[in-house]
């Protein structure tokens, strides 16, 4: 695998028990610190291929190699759809959780999780709140915090902003943003919102209808820093556009 590689697919297919194919013939290279975007239409498996590359699933076919961290020390994180917050824990609970589990001392955990909250934008004060007590909003920034506080090198995002208003999904966009520009870990993101795949990401990837394989690449040519004014230029409304053809021509 060459070293400039974080993420590299060959072949890749997933086939469940029902003998129904999930992904085939998947080929992807994702350099570290590449911010990408994965769209196609529903059922497609762009989650099944995150999950495998998260190591939840095992390809059934061809091959797939992450070089995130040593084989004993992994430095991926996955922020799912839902904030999965475990709601008798306080939102300093919740993201000192992974810290805990590698056995940190809690005296590590505490500078921790106060760098992840400053990072994400919450108070001090929101610490000691449980997720009953949050919005939508804060409680996406709690899981990103929860998957930030290990220092990851590889972030998979499966439609983590889905569910929230559009204004609070740009802001929430323009964040993470700012945390990539800042720390460069690989990110992956999963998204059905062509808008929020060309702001974000610094190639788009389409992916046919069911079983998924990769019919597009796109490049994202704007540079960074990027900020909610690119969002009402021609440039961003032609490359949306164009994304948005062959996501349509994929479906199919």
């Amino acid at each position: 695998m060459p070293q400039d590689l974080c993420v590299n697919a060959i072949g890749v297919e997933m086939r469940f028990a029902s003998e129904q194919l999930g992904v085939r013939d998947v080929n992807l290279a994702v350099r570290h610190g590449e911010l990408i975007s994965l769209v196609g239409p529903s059922g497609c498996g762009k989650s099944t291929l995150l999950r495998m590359i998260a190591g939840l699933m095992s390809p059934t076919g061809g091959e797939l190699r992450v070089q995130a961290g040593s084989a004993d020390d992994s430095r991926t994180a996955f922020v799912f759809q839902d904030s999965n917050l475990l709601p008798w824990r306080s939102v300093f609970d919740n993201i000192r959780l992974p810290l805990e589990l590698r056995g940190a001392s809690f005296a590590e955990q505490q500078v921790a999780v106060e760098s992840s909250l400053q990072l994400i934008g919450l108070k001090p004060d929101d610490a000691a709140k449980r997720p009953r007590m949050l919005s939508g909003g804060m409680r996406m920034r709690v899981s990103l915090a929860r998957a930030l506080v290990t220092h990851p090198e590889l972030l998979l995002l499966d439609e983590p902003f889905a569910a929230l208003d559009d204004l609070l999904r740009q802001q929430l966009n323009e964040e993470l943003l700012r945390i990539w520009a800042e720390q460069r870990w690989t990110g992956i993101f999963v998204t059905h919102n062509v808008a929020e795949a060309v702001f974000l990401s610094q190639r788009v990837l389409v992916m046919s209808k069911s079983p998924g394989t990769f019919v597009a690449d796109i490049a994202v040519p704007f540079e960074h820093p990027r900020d909610s004014d690119l969002r009402s230029t021609p440039e961003f409304a032609k490359l949306t556009g164009e994304v948005s053809r062959s996501l349509r021509e994929a479906a199919r």
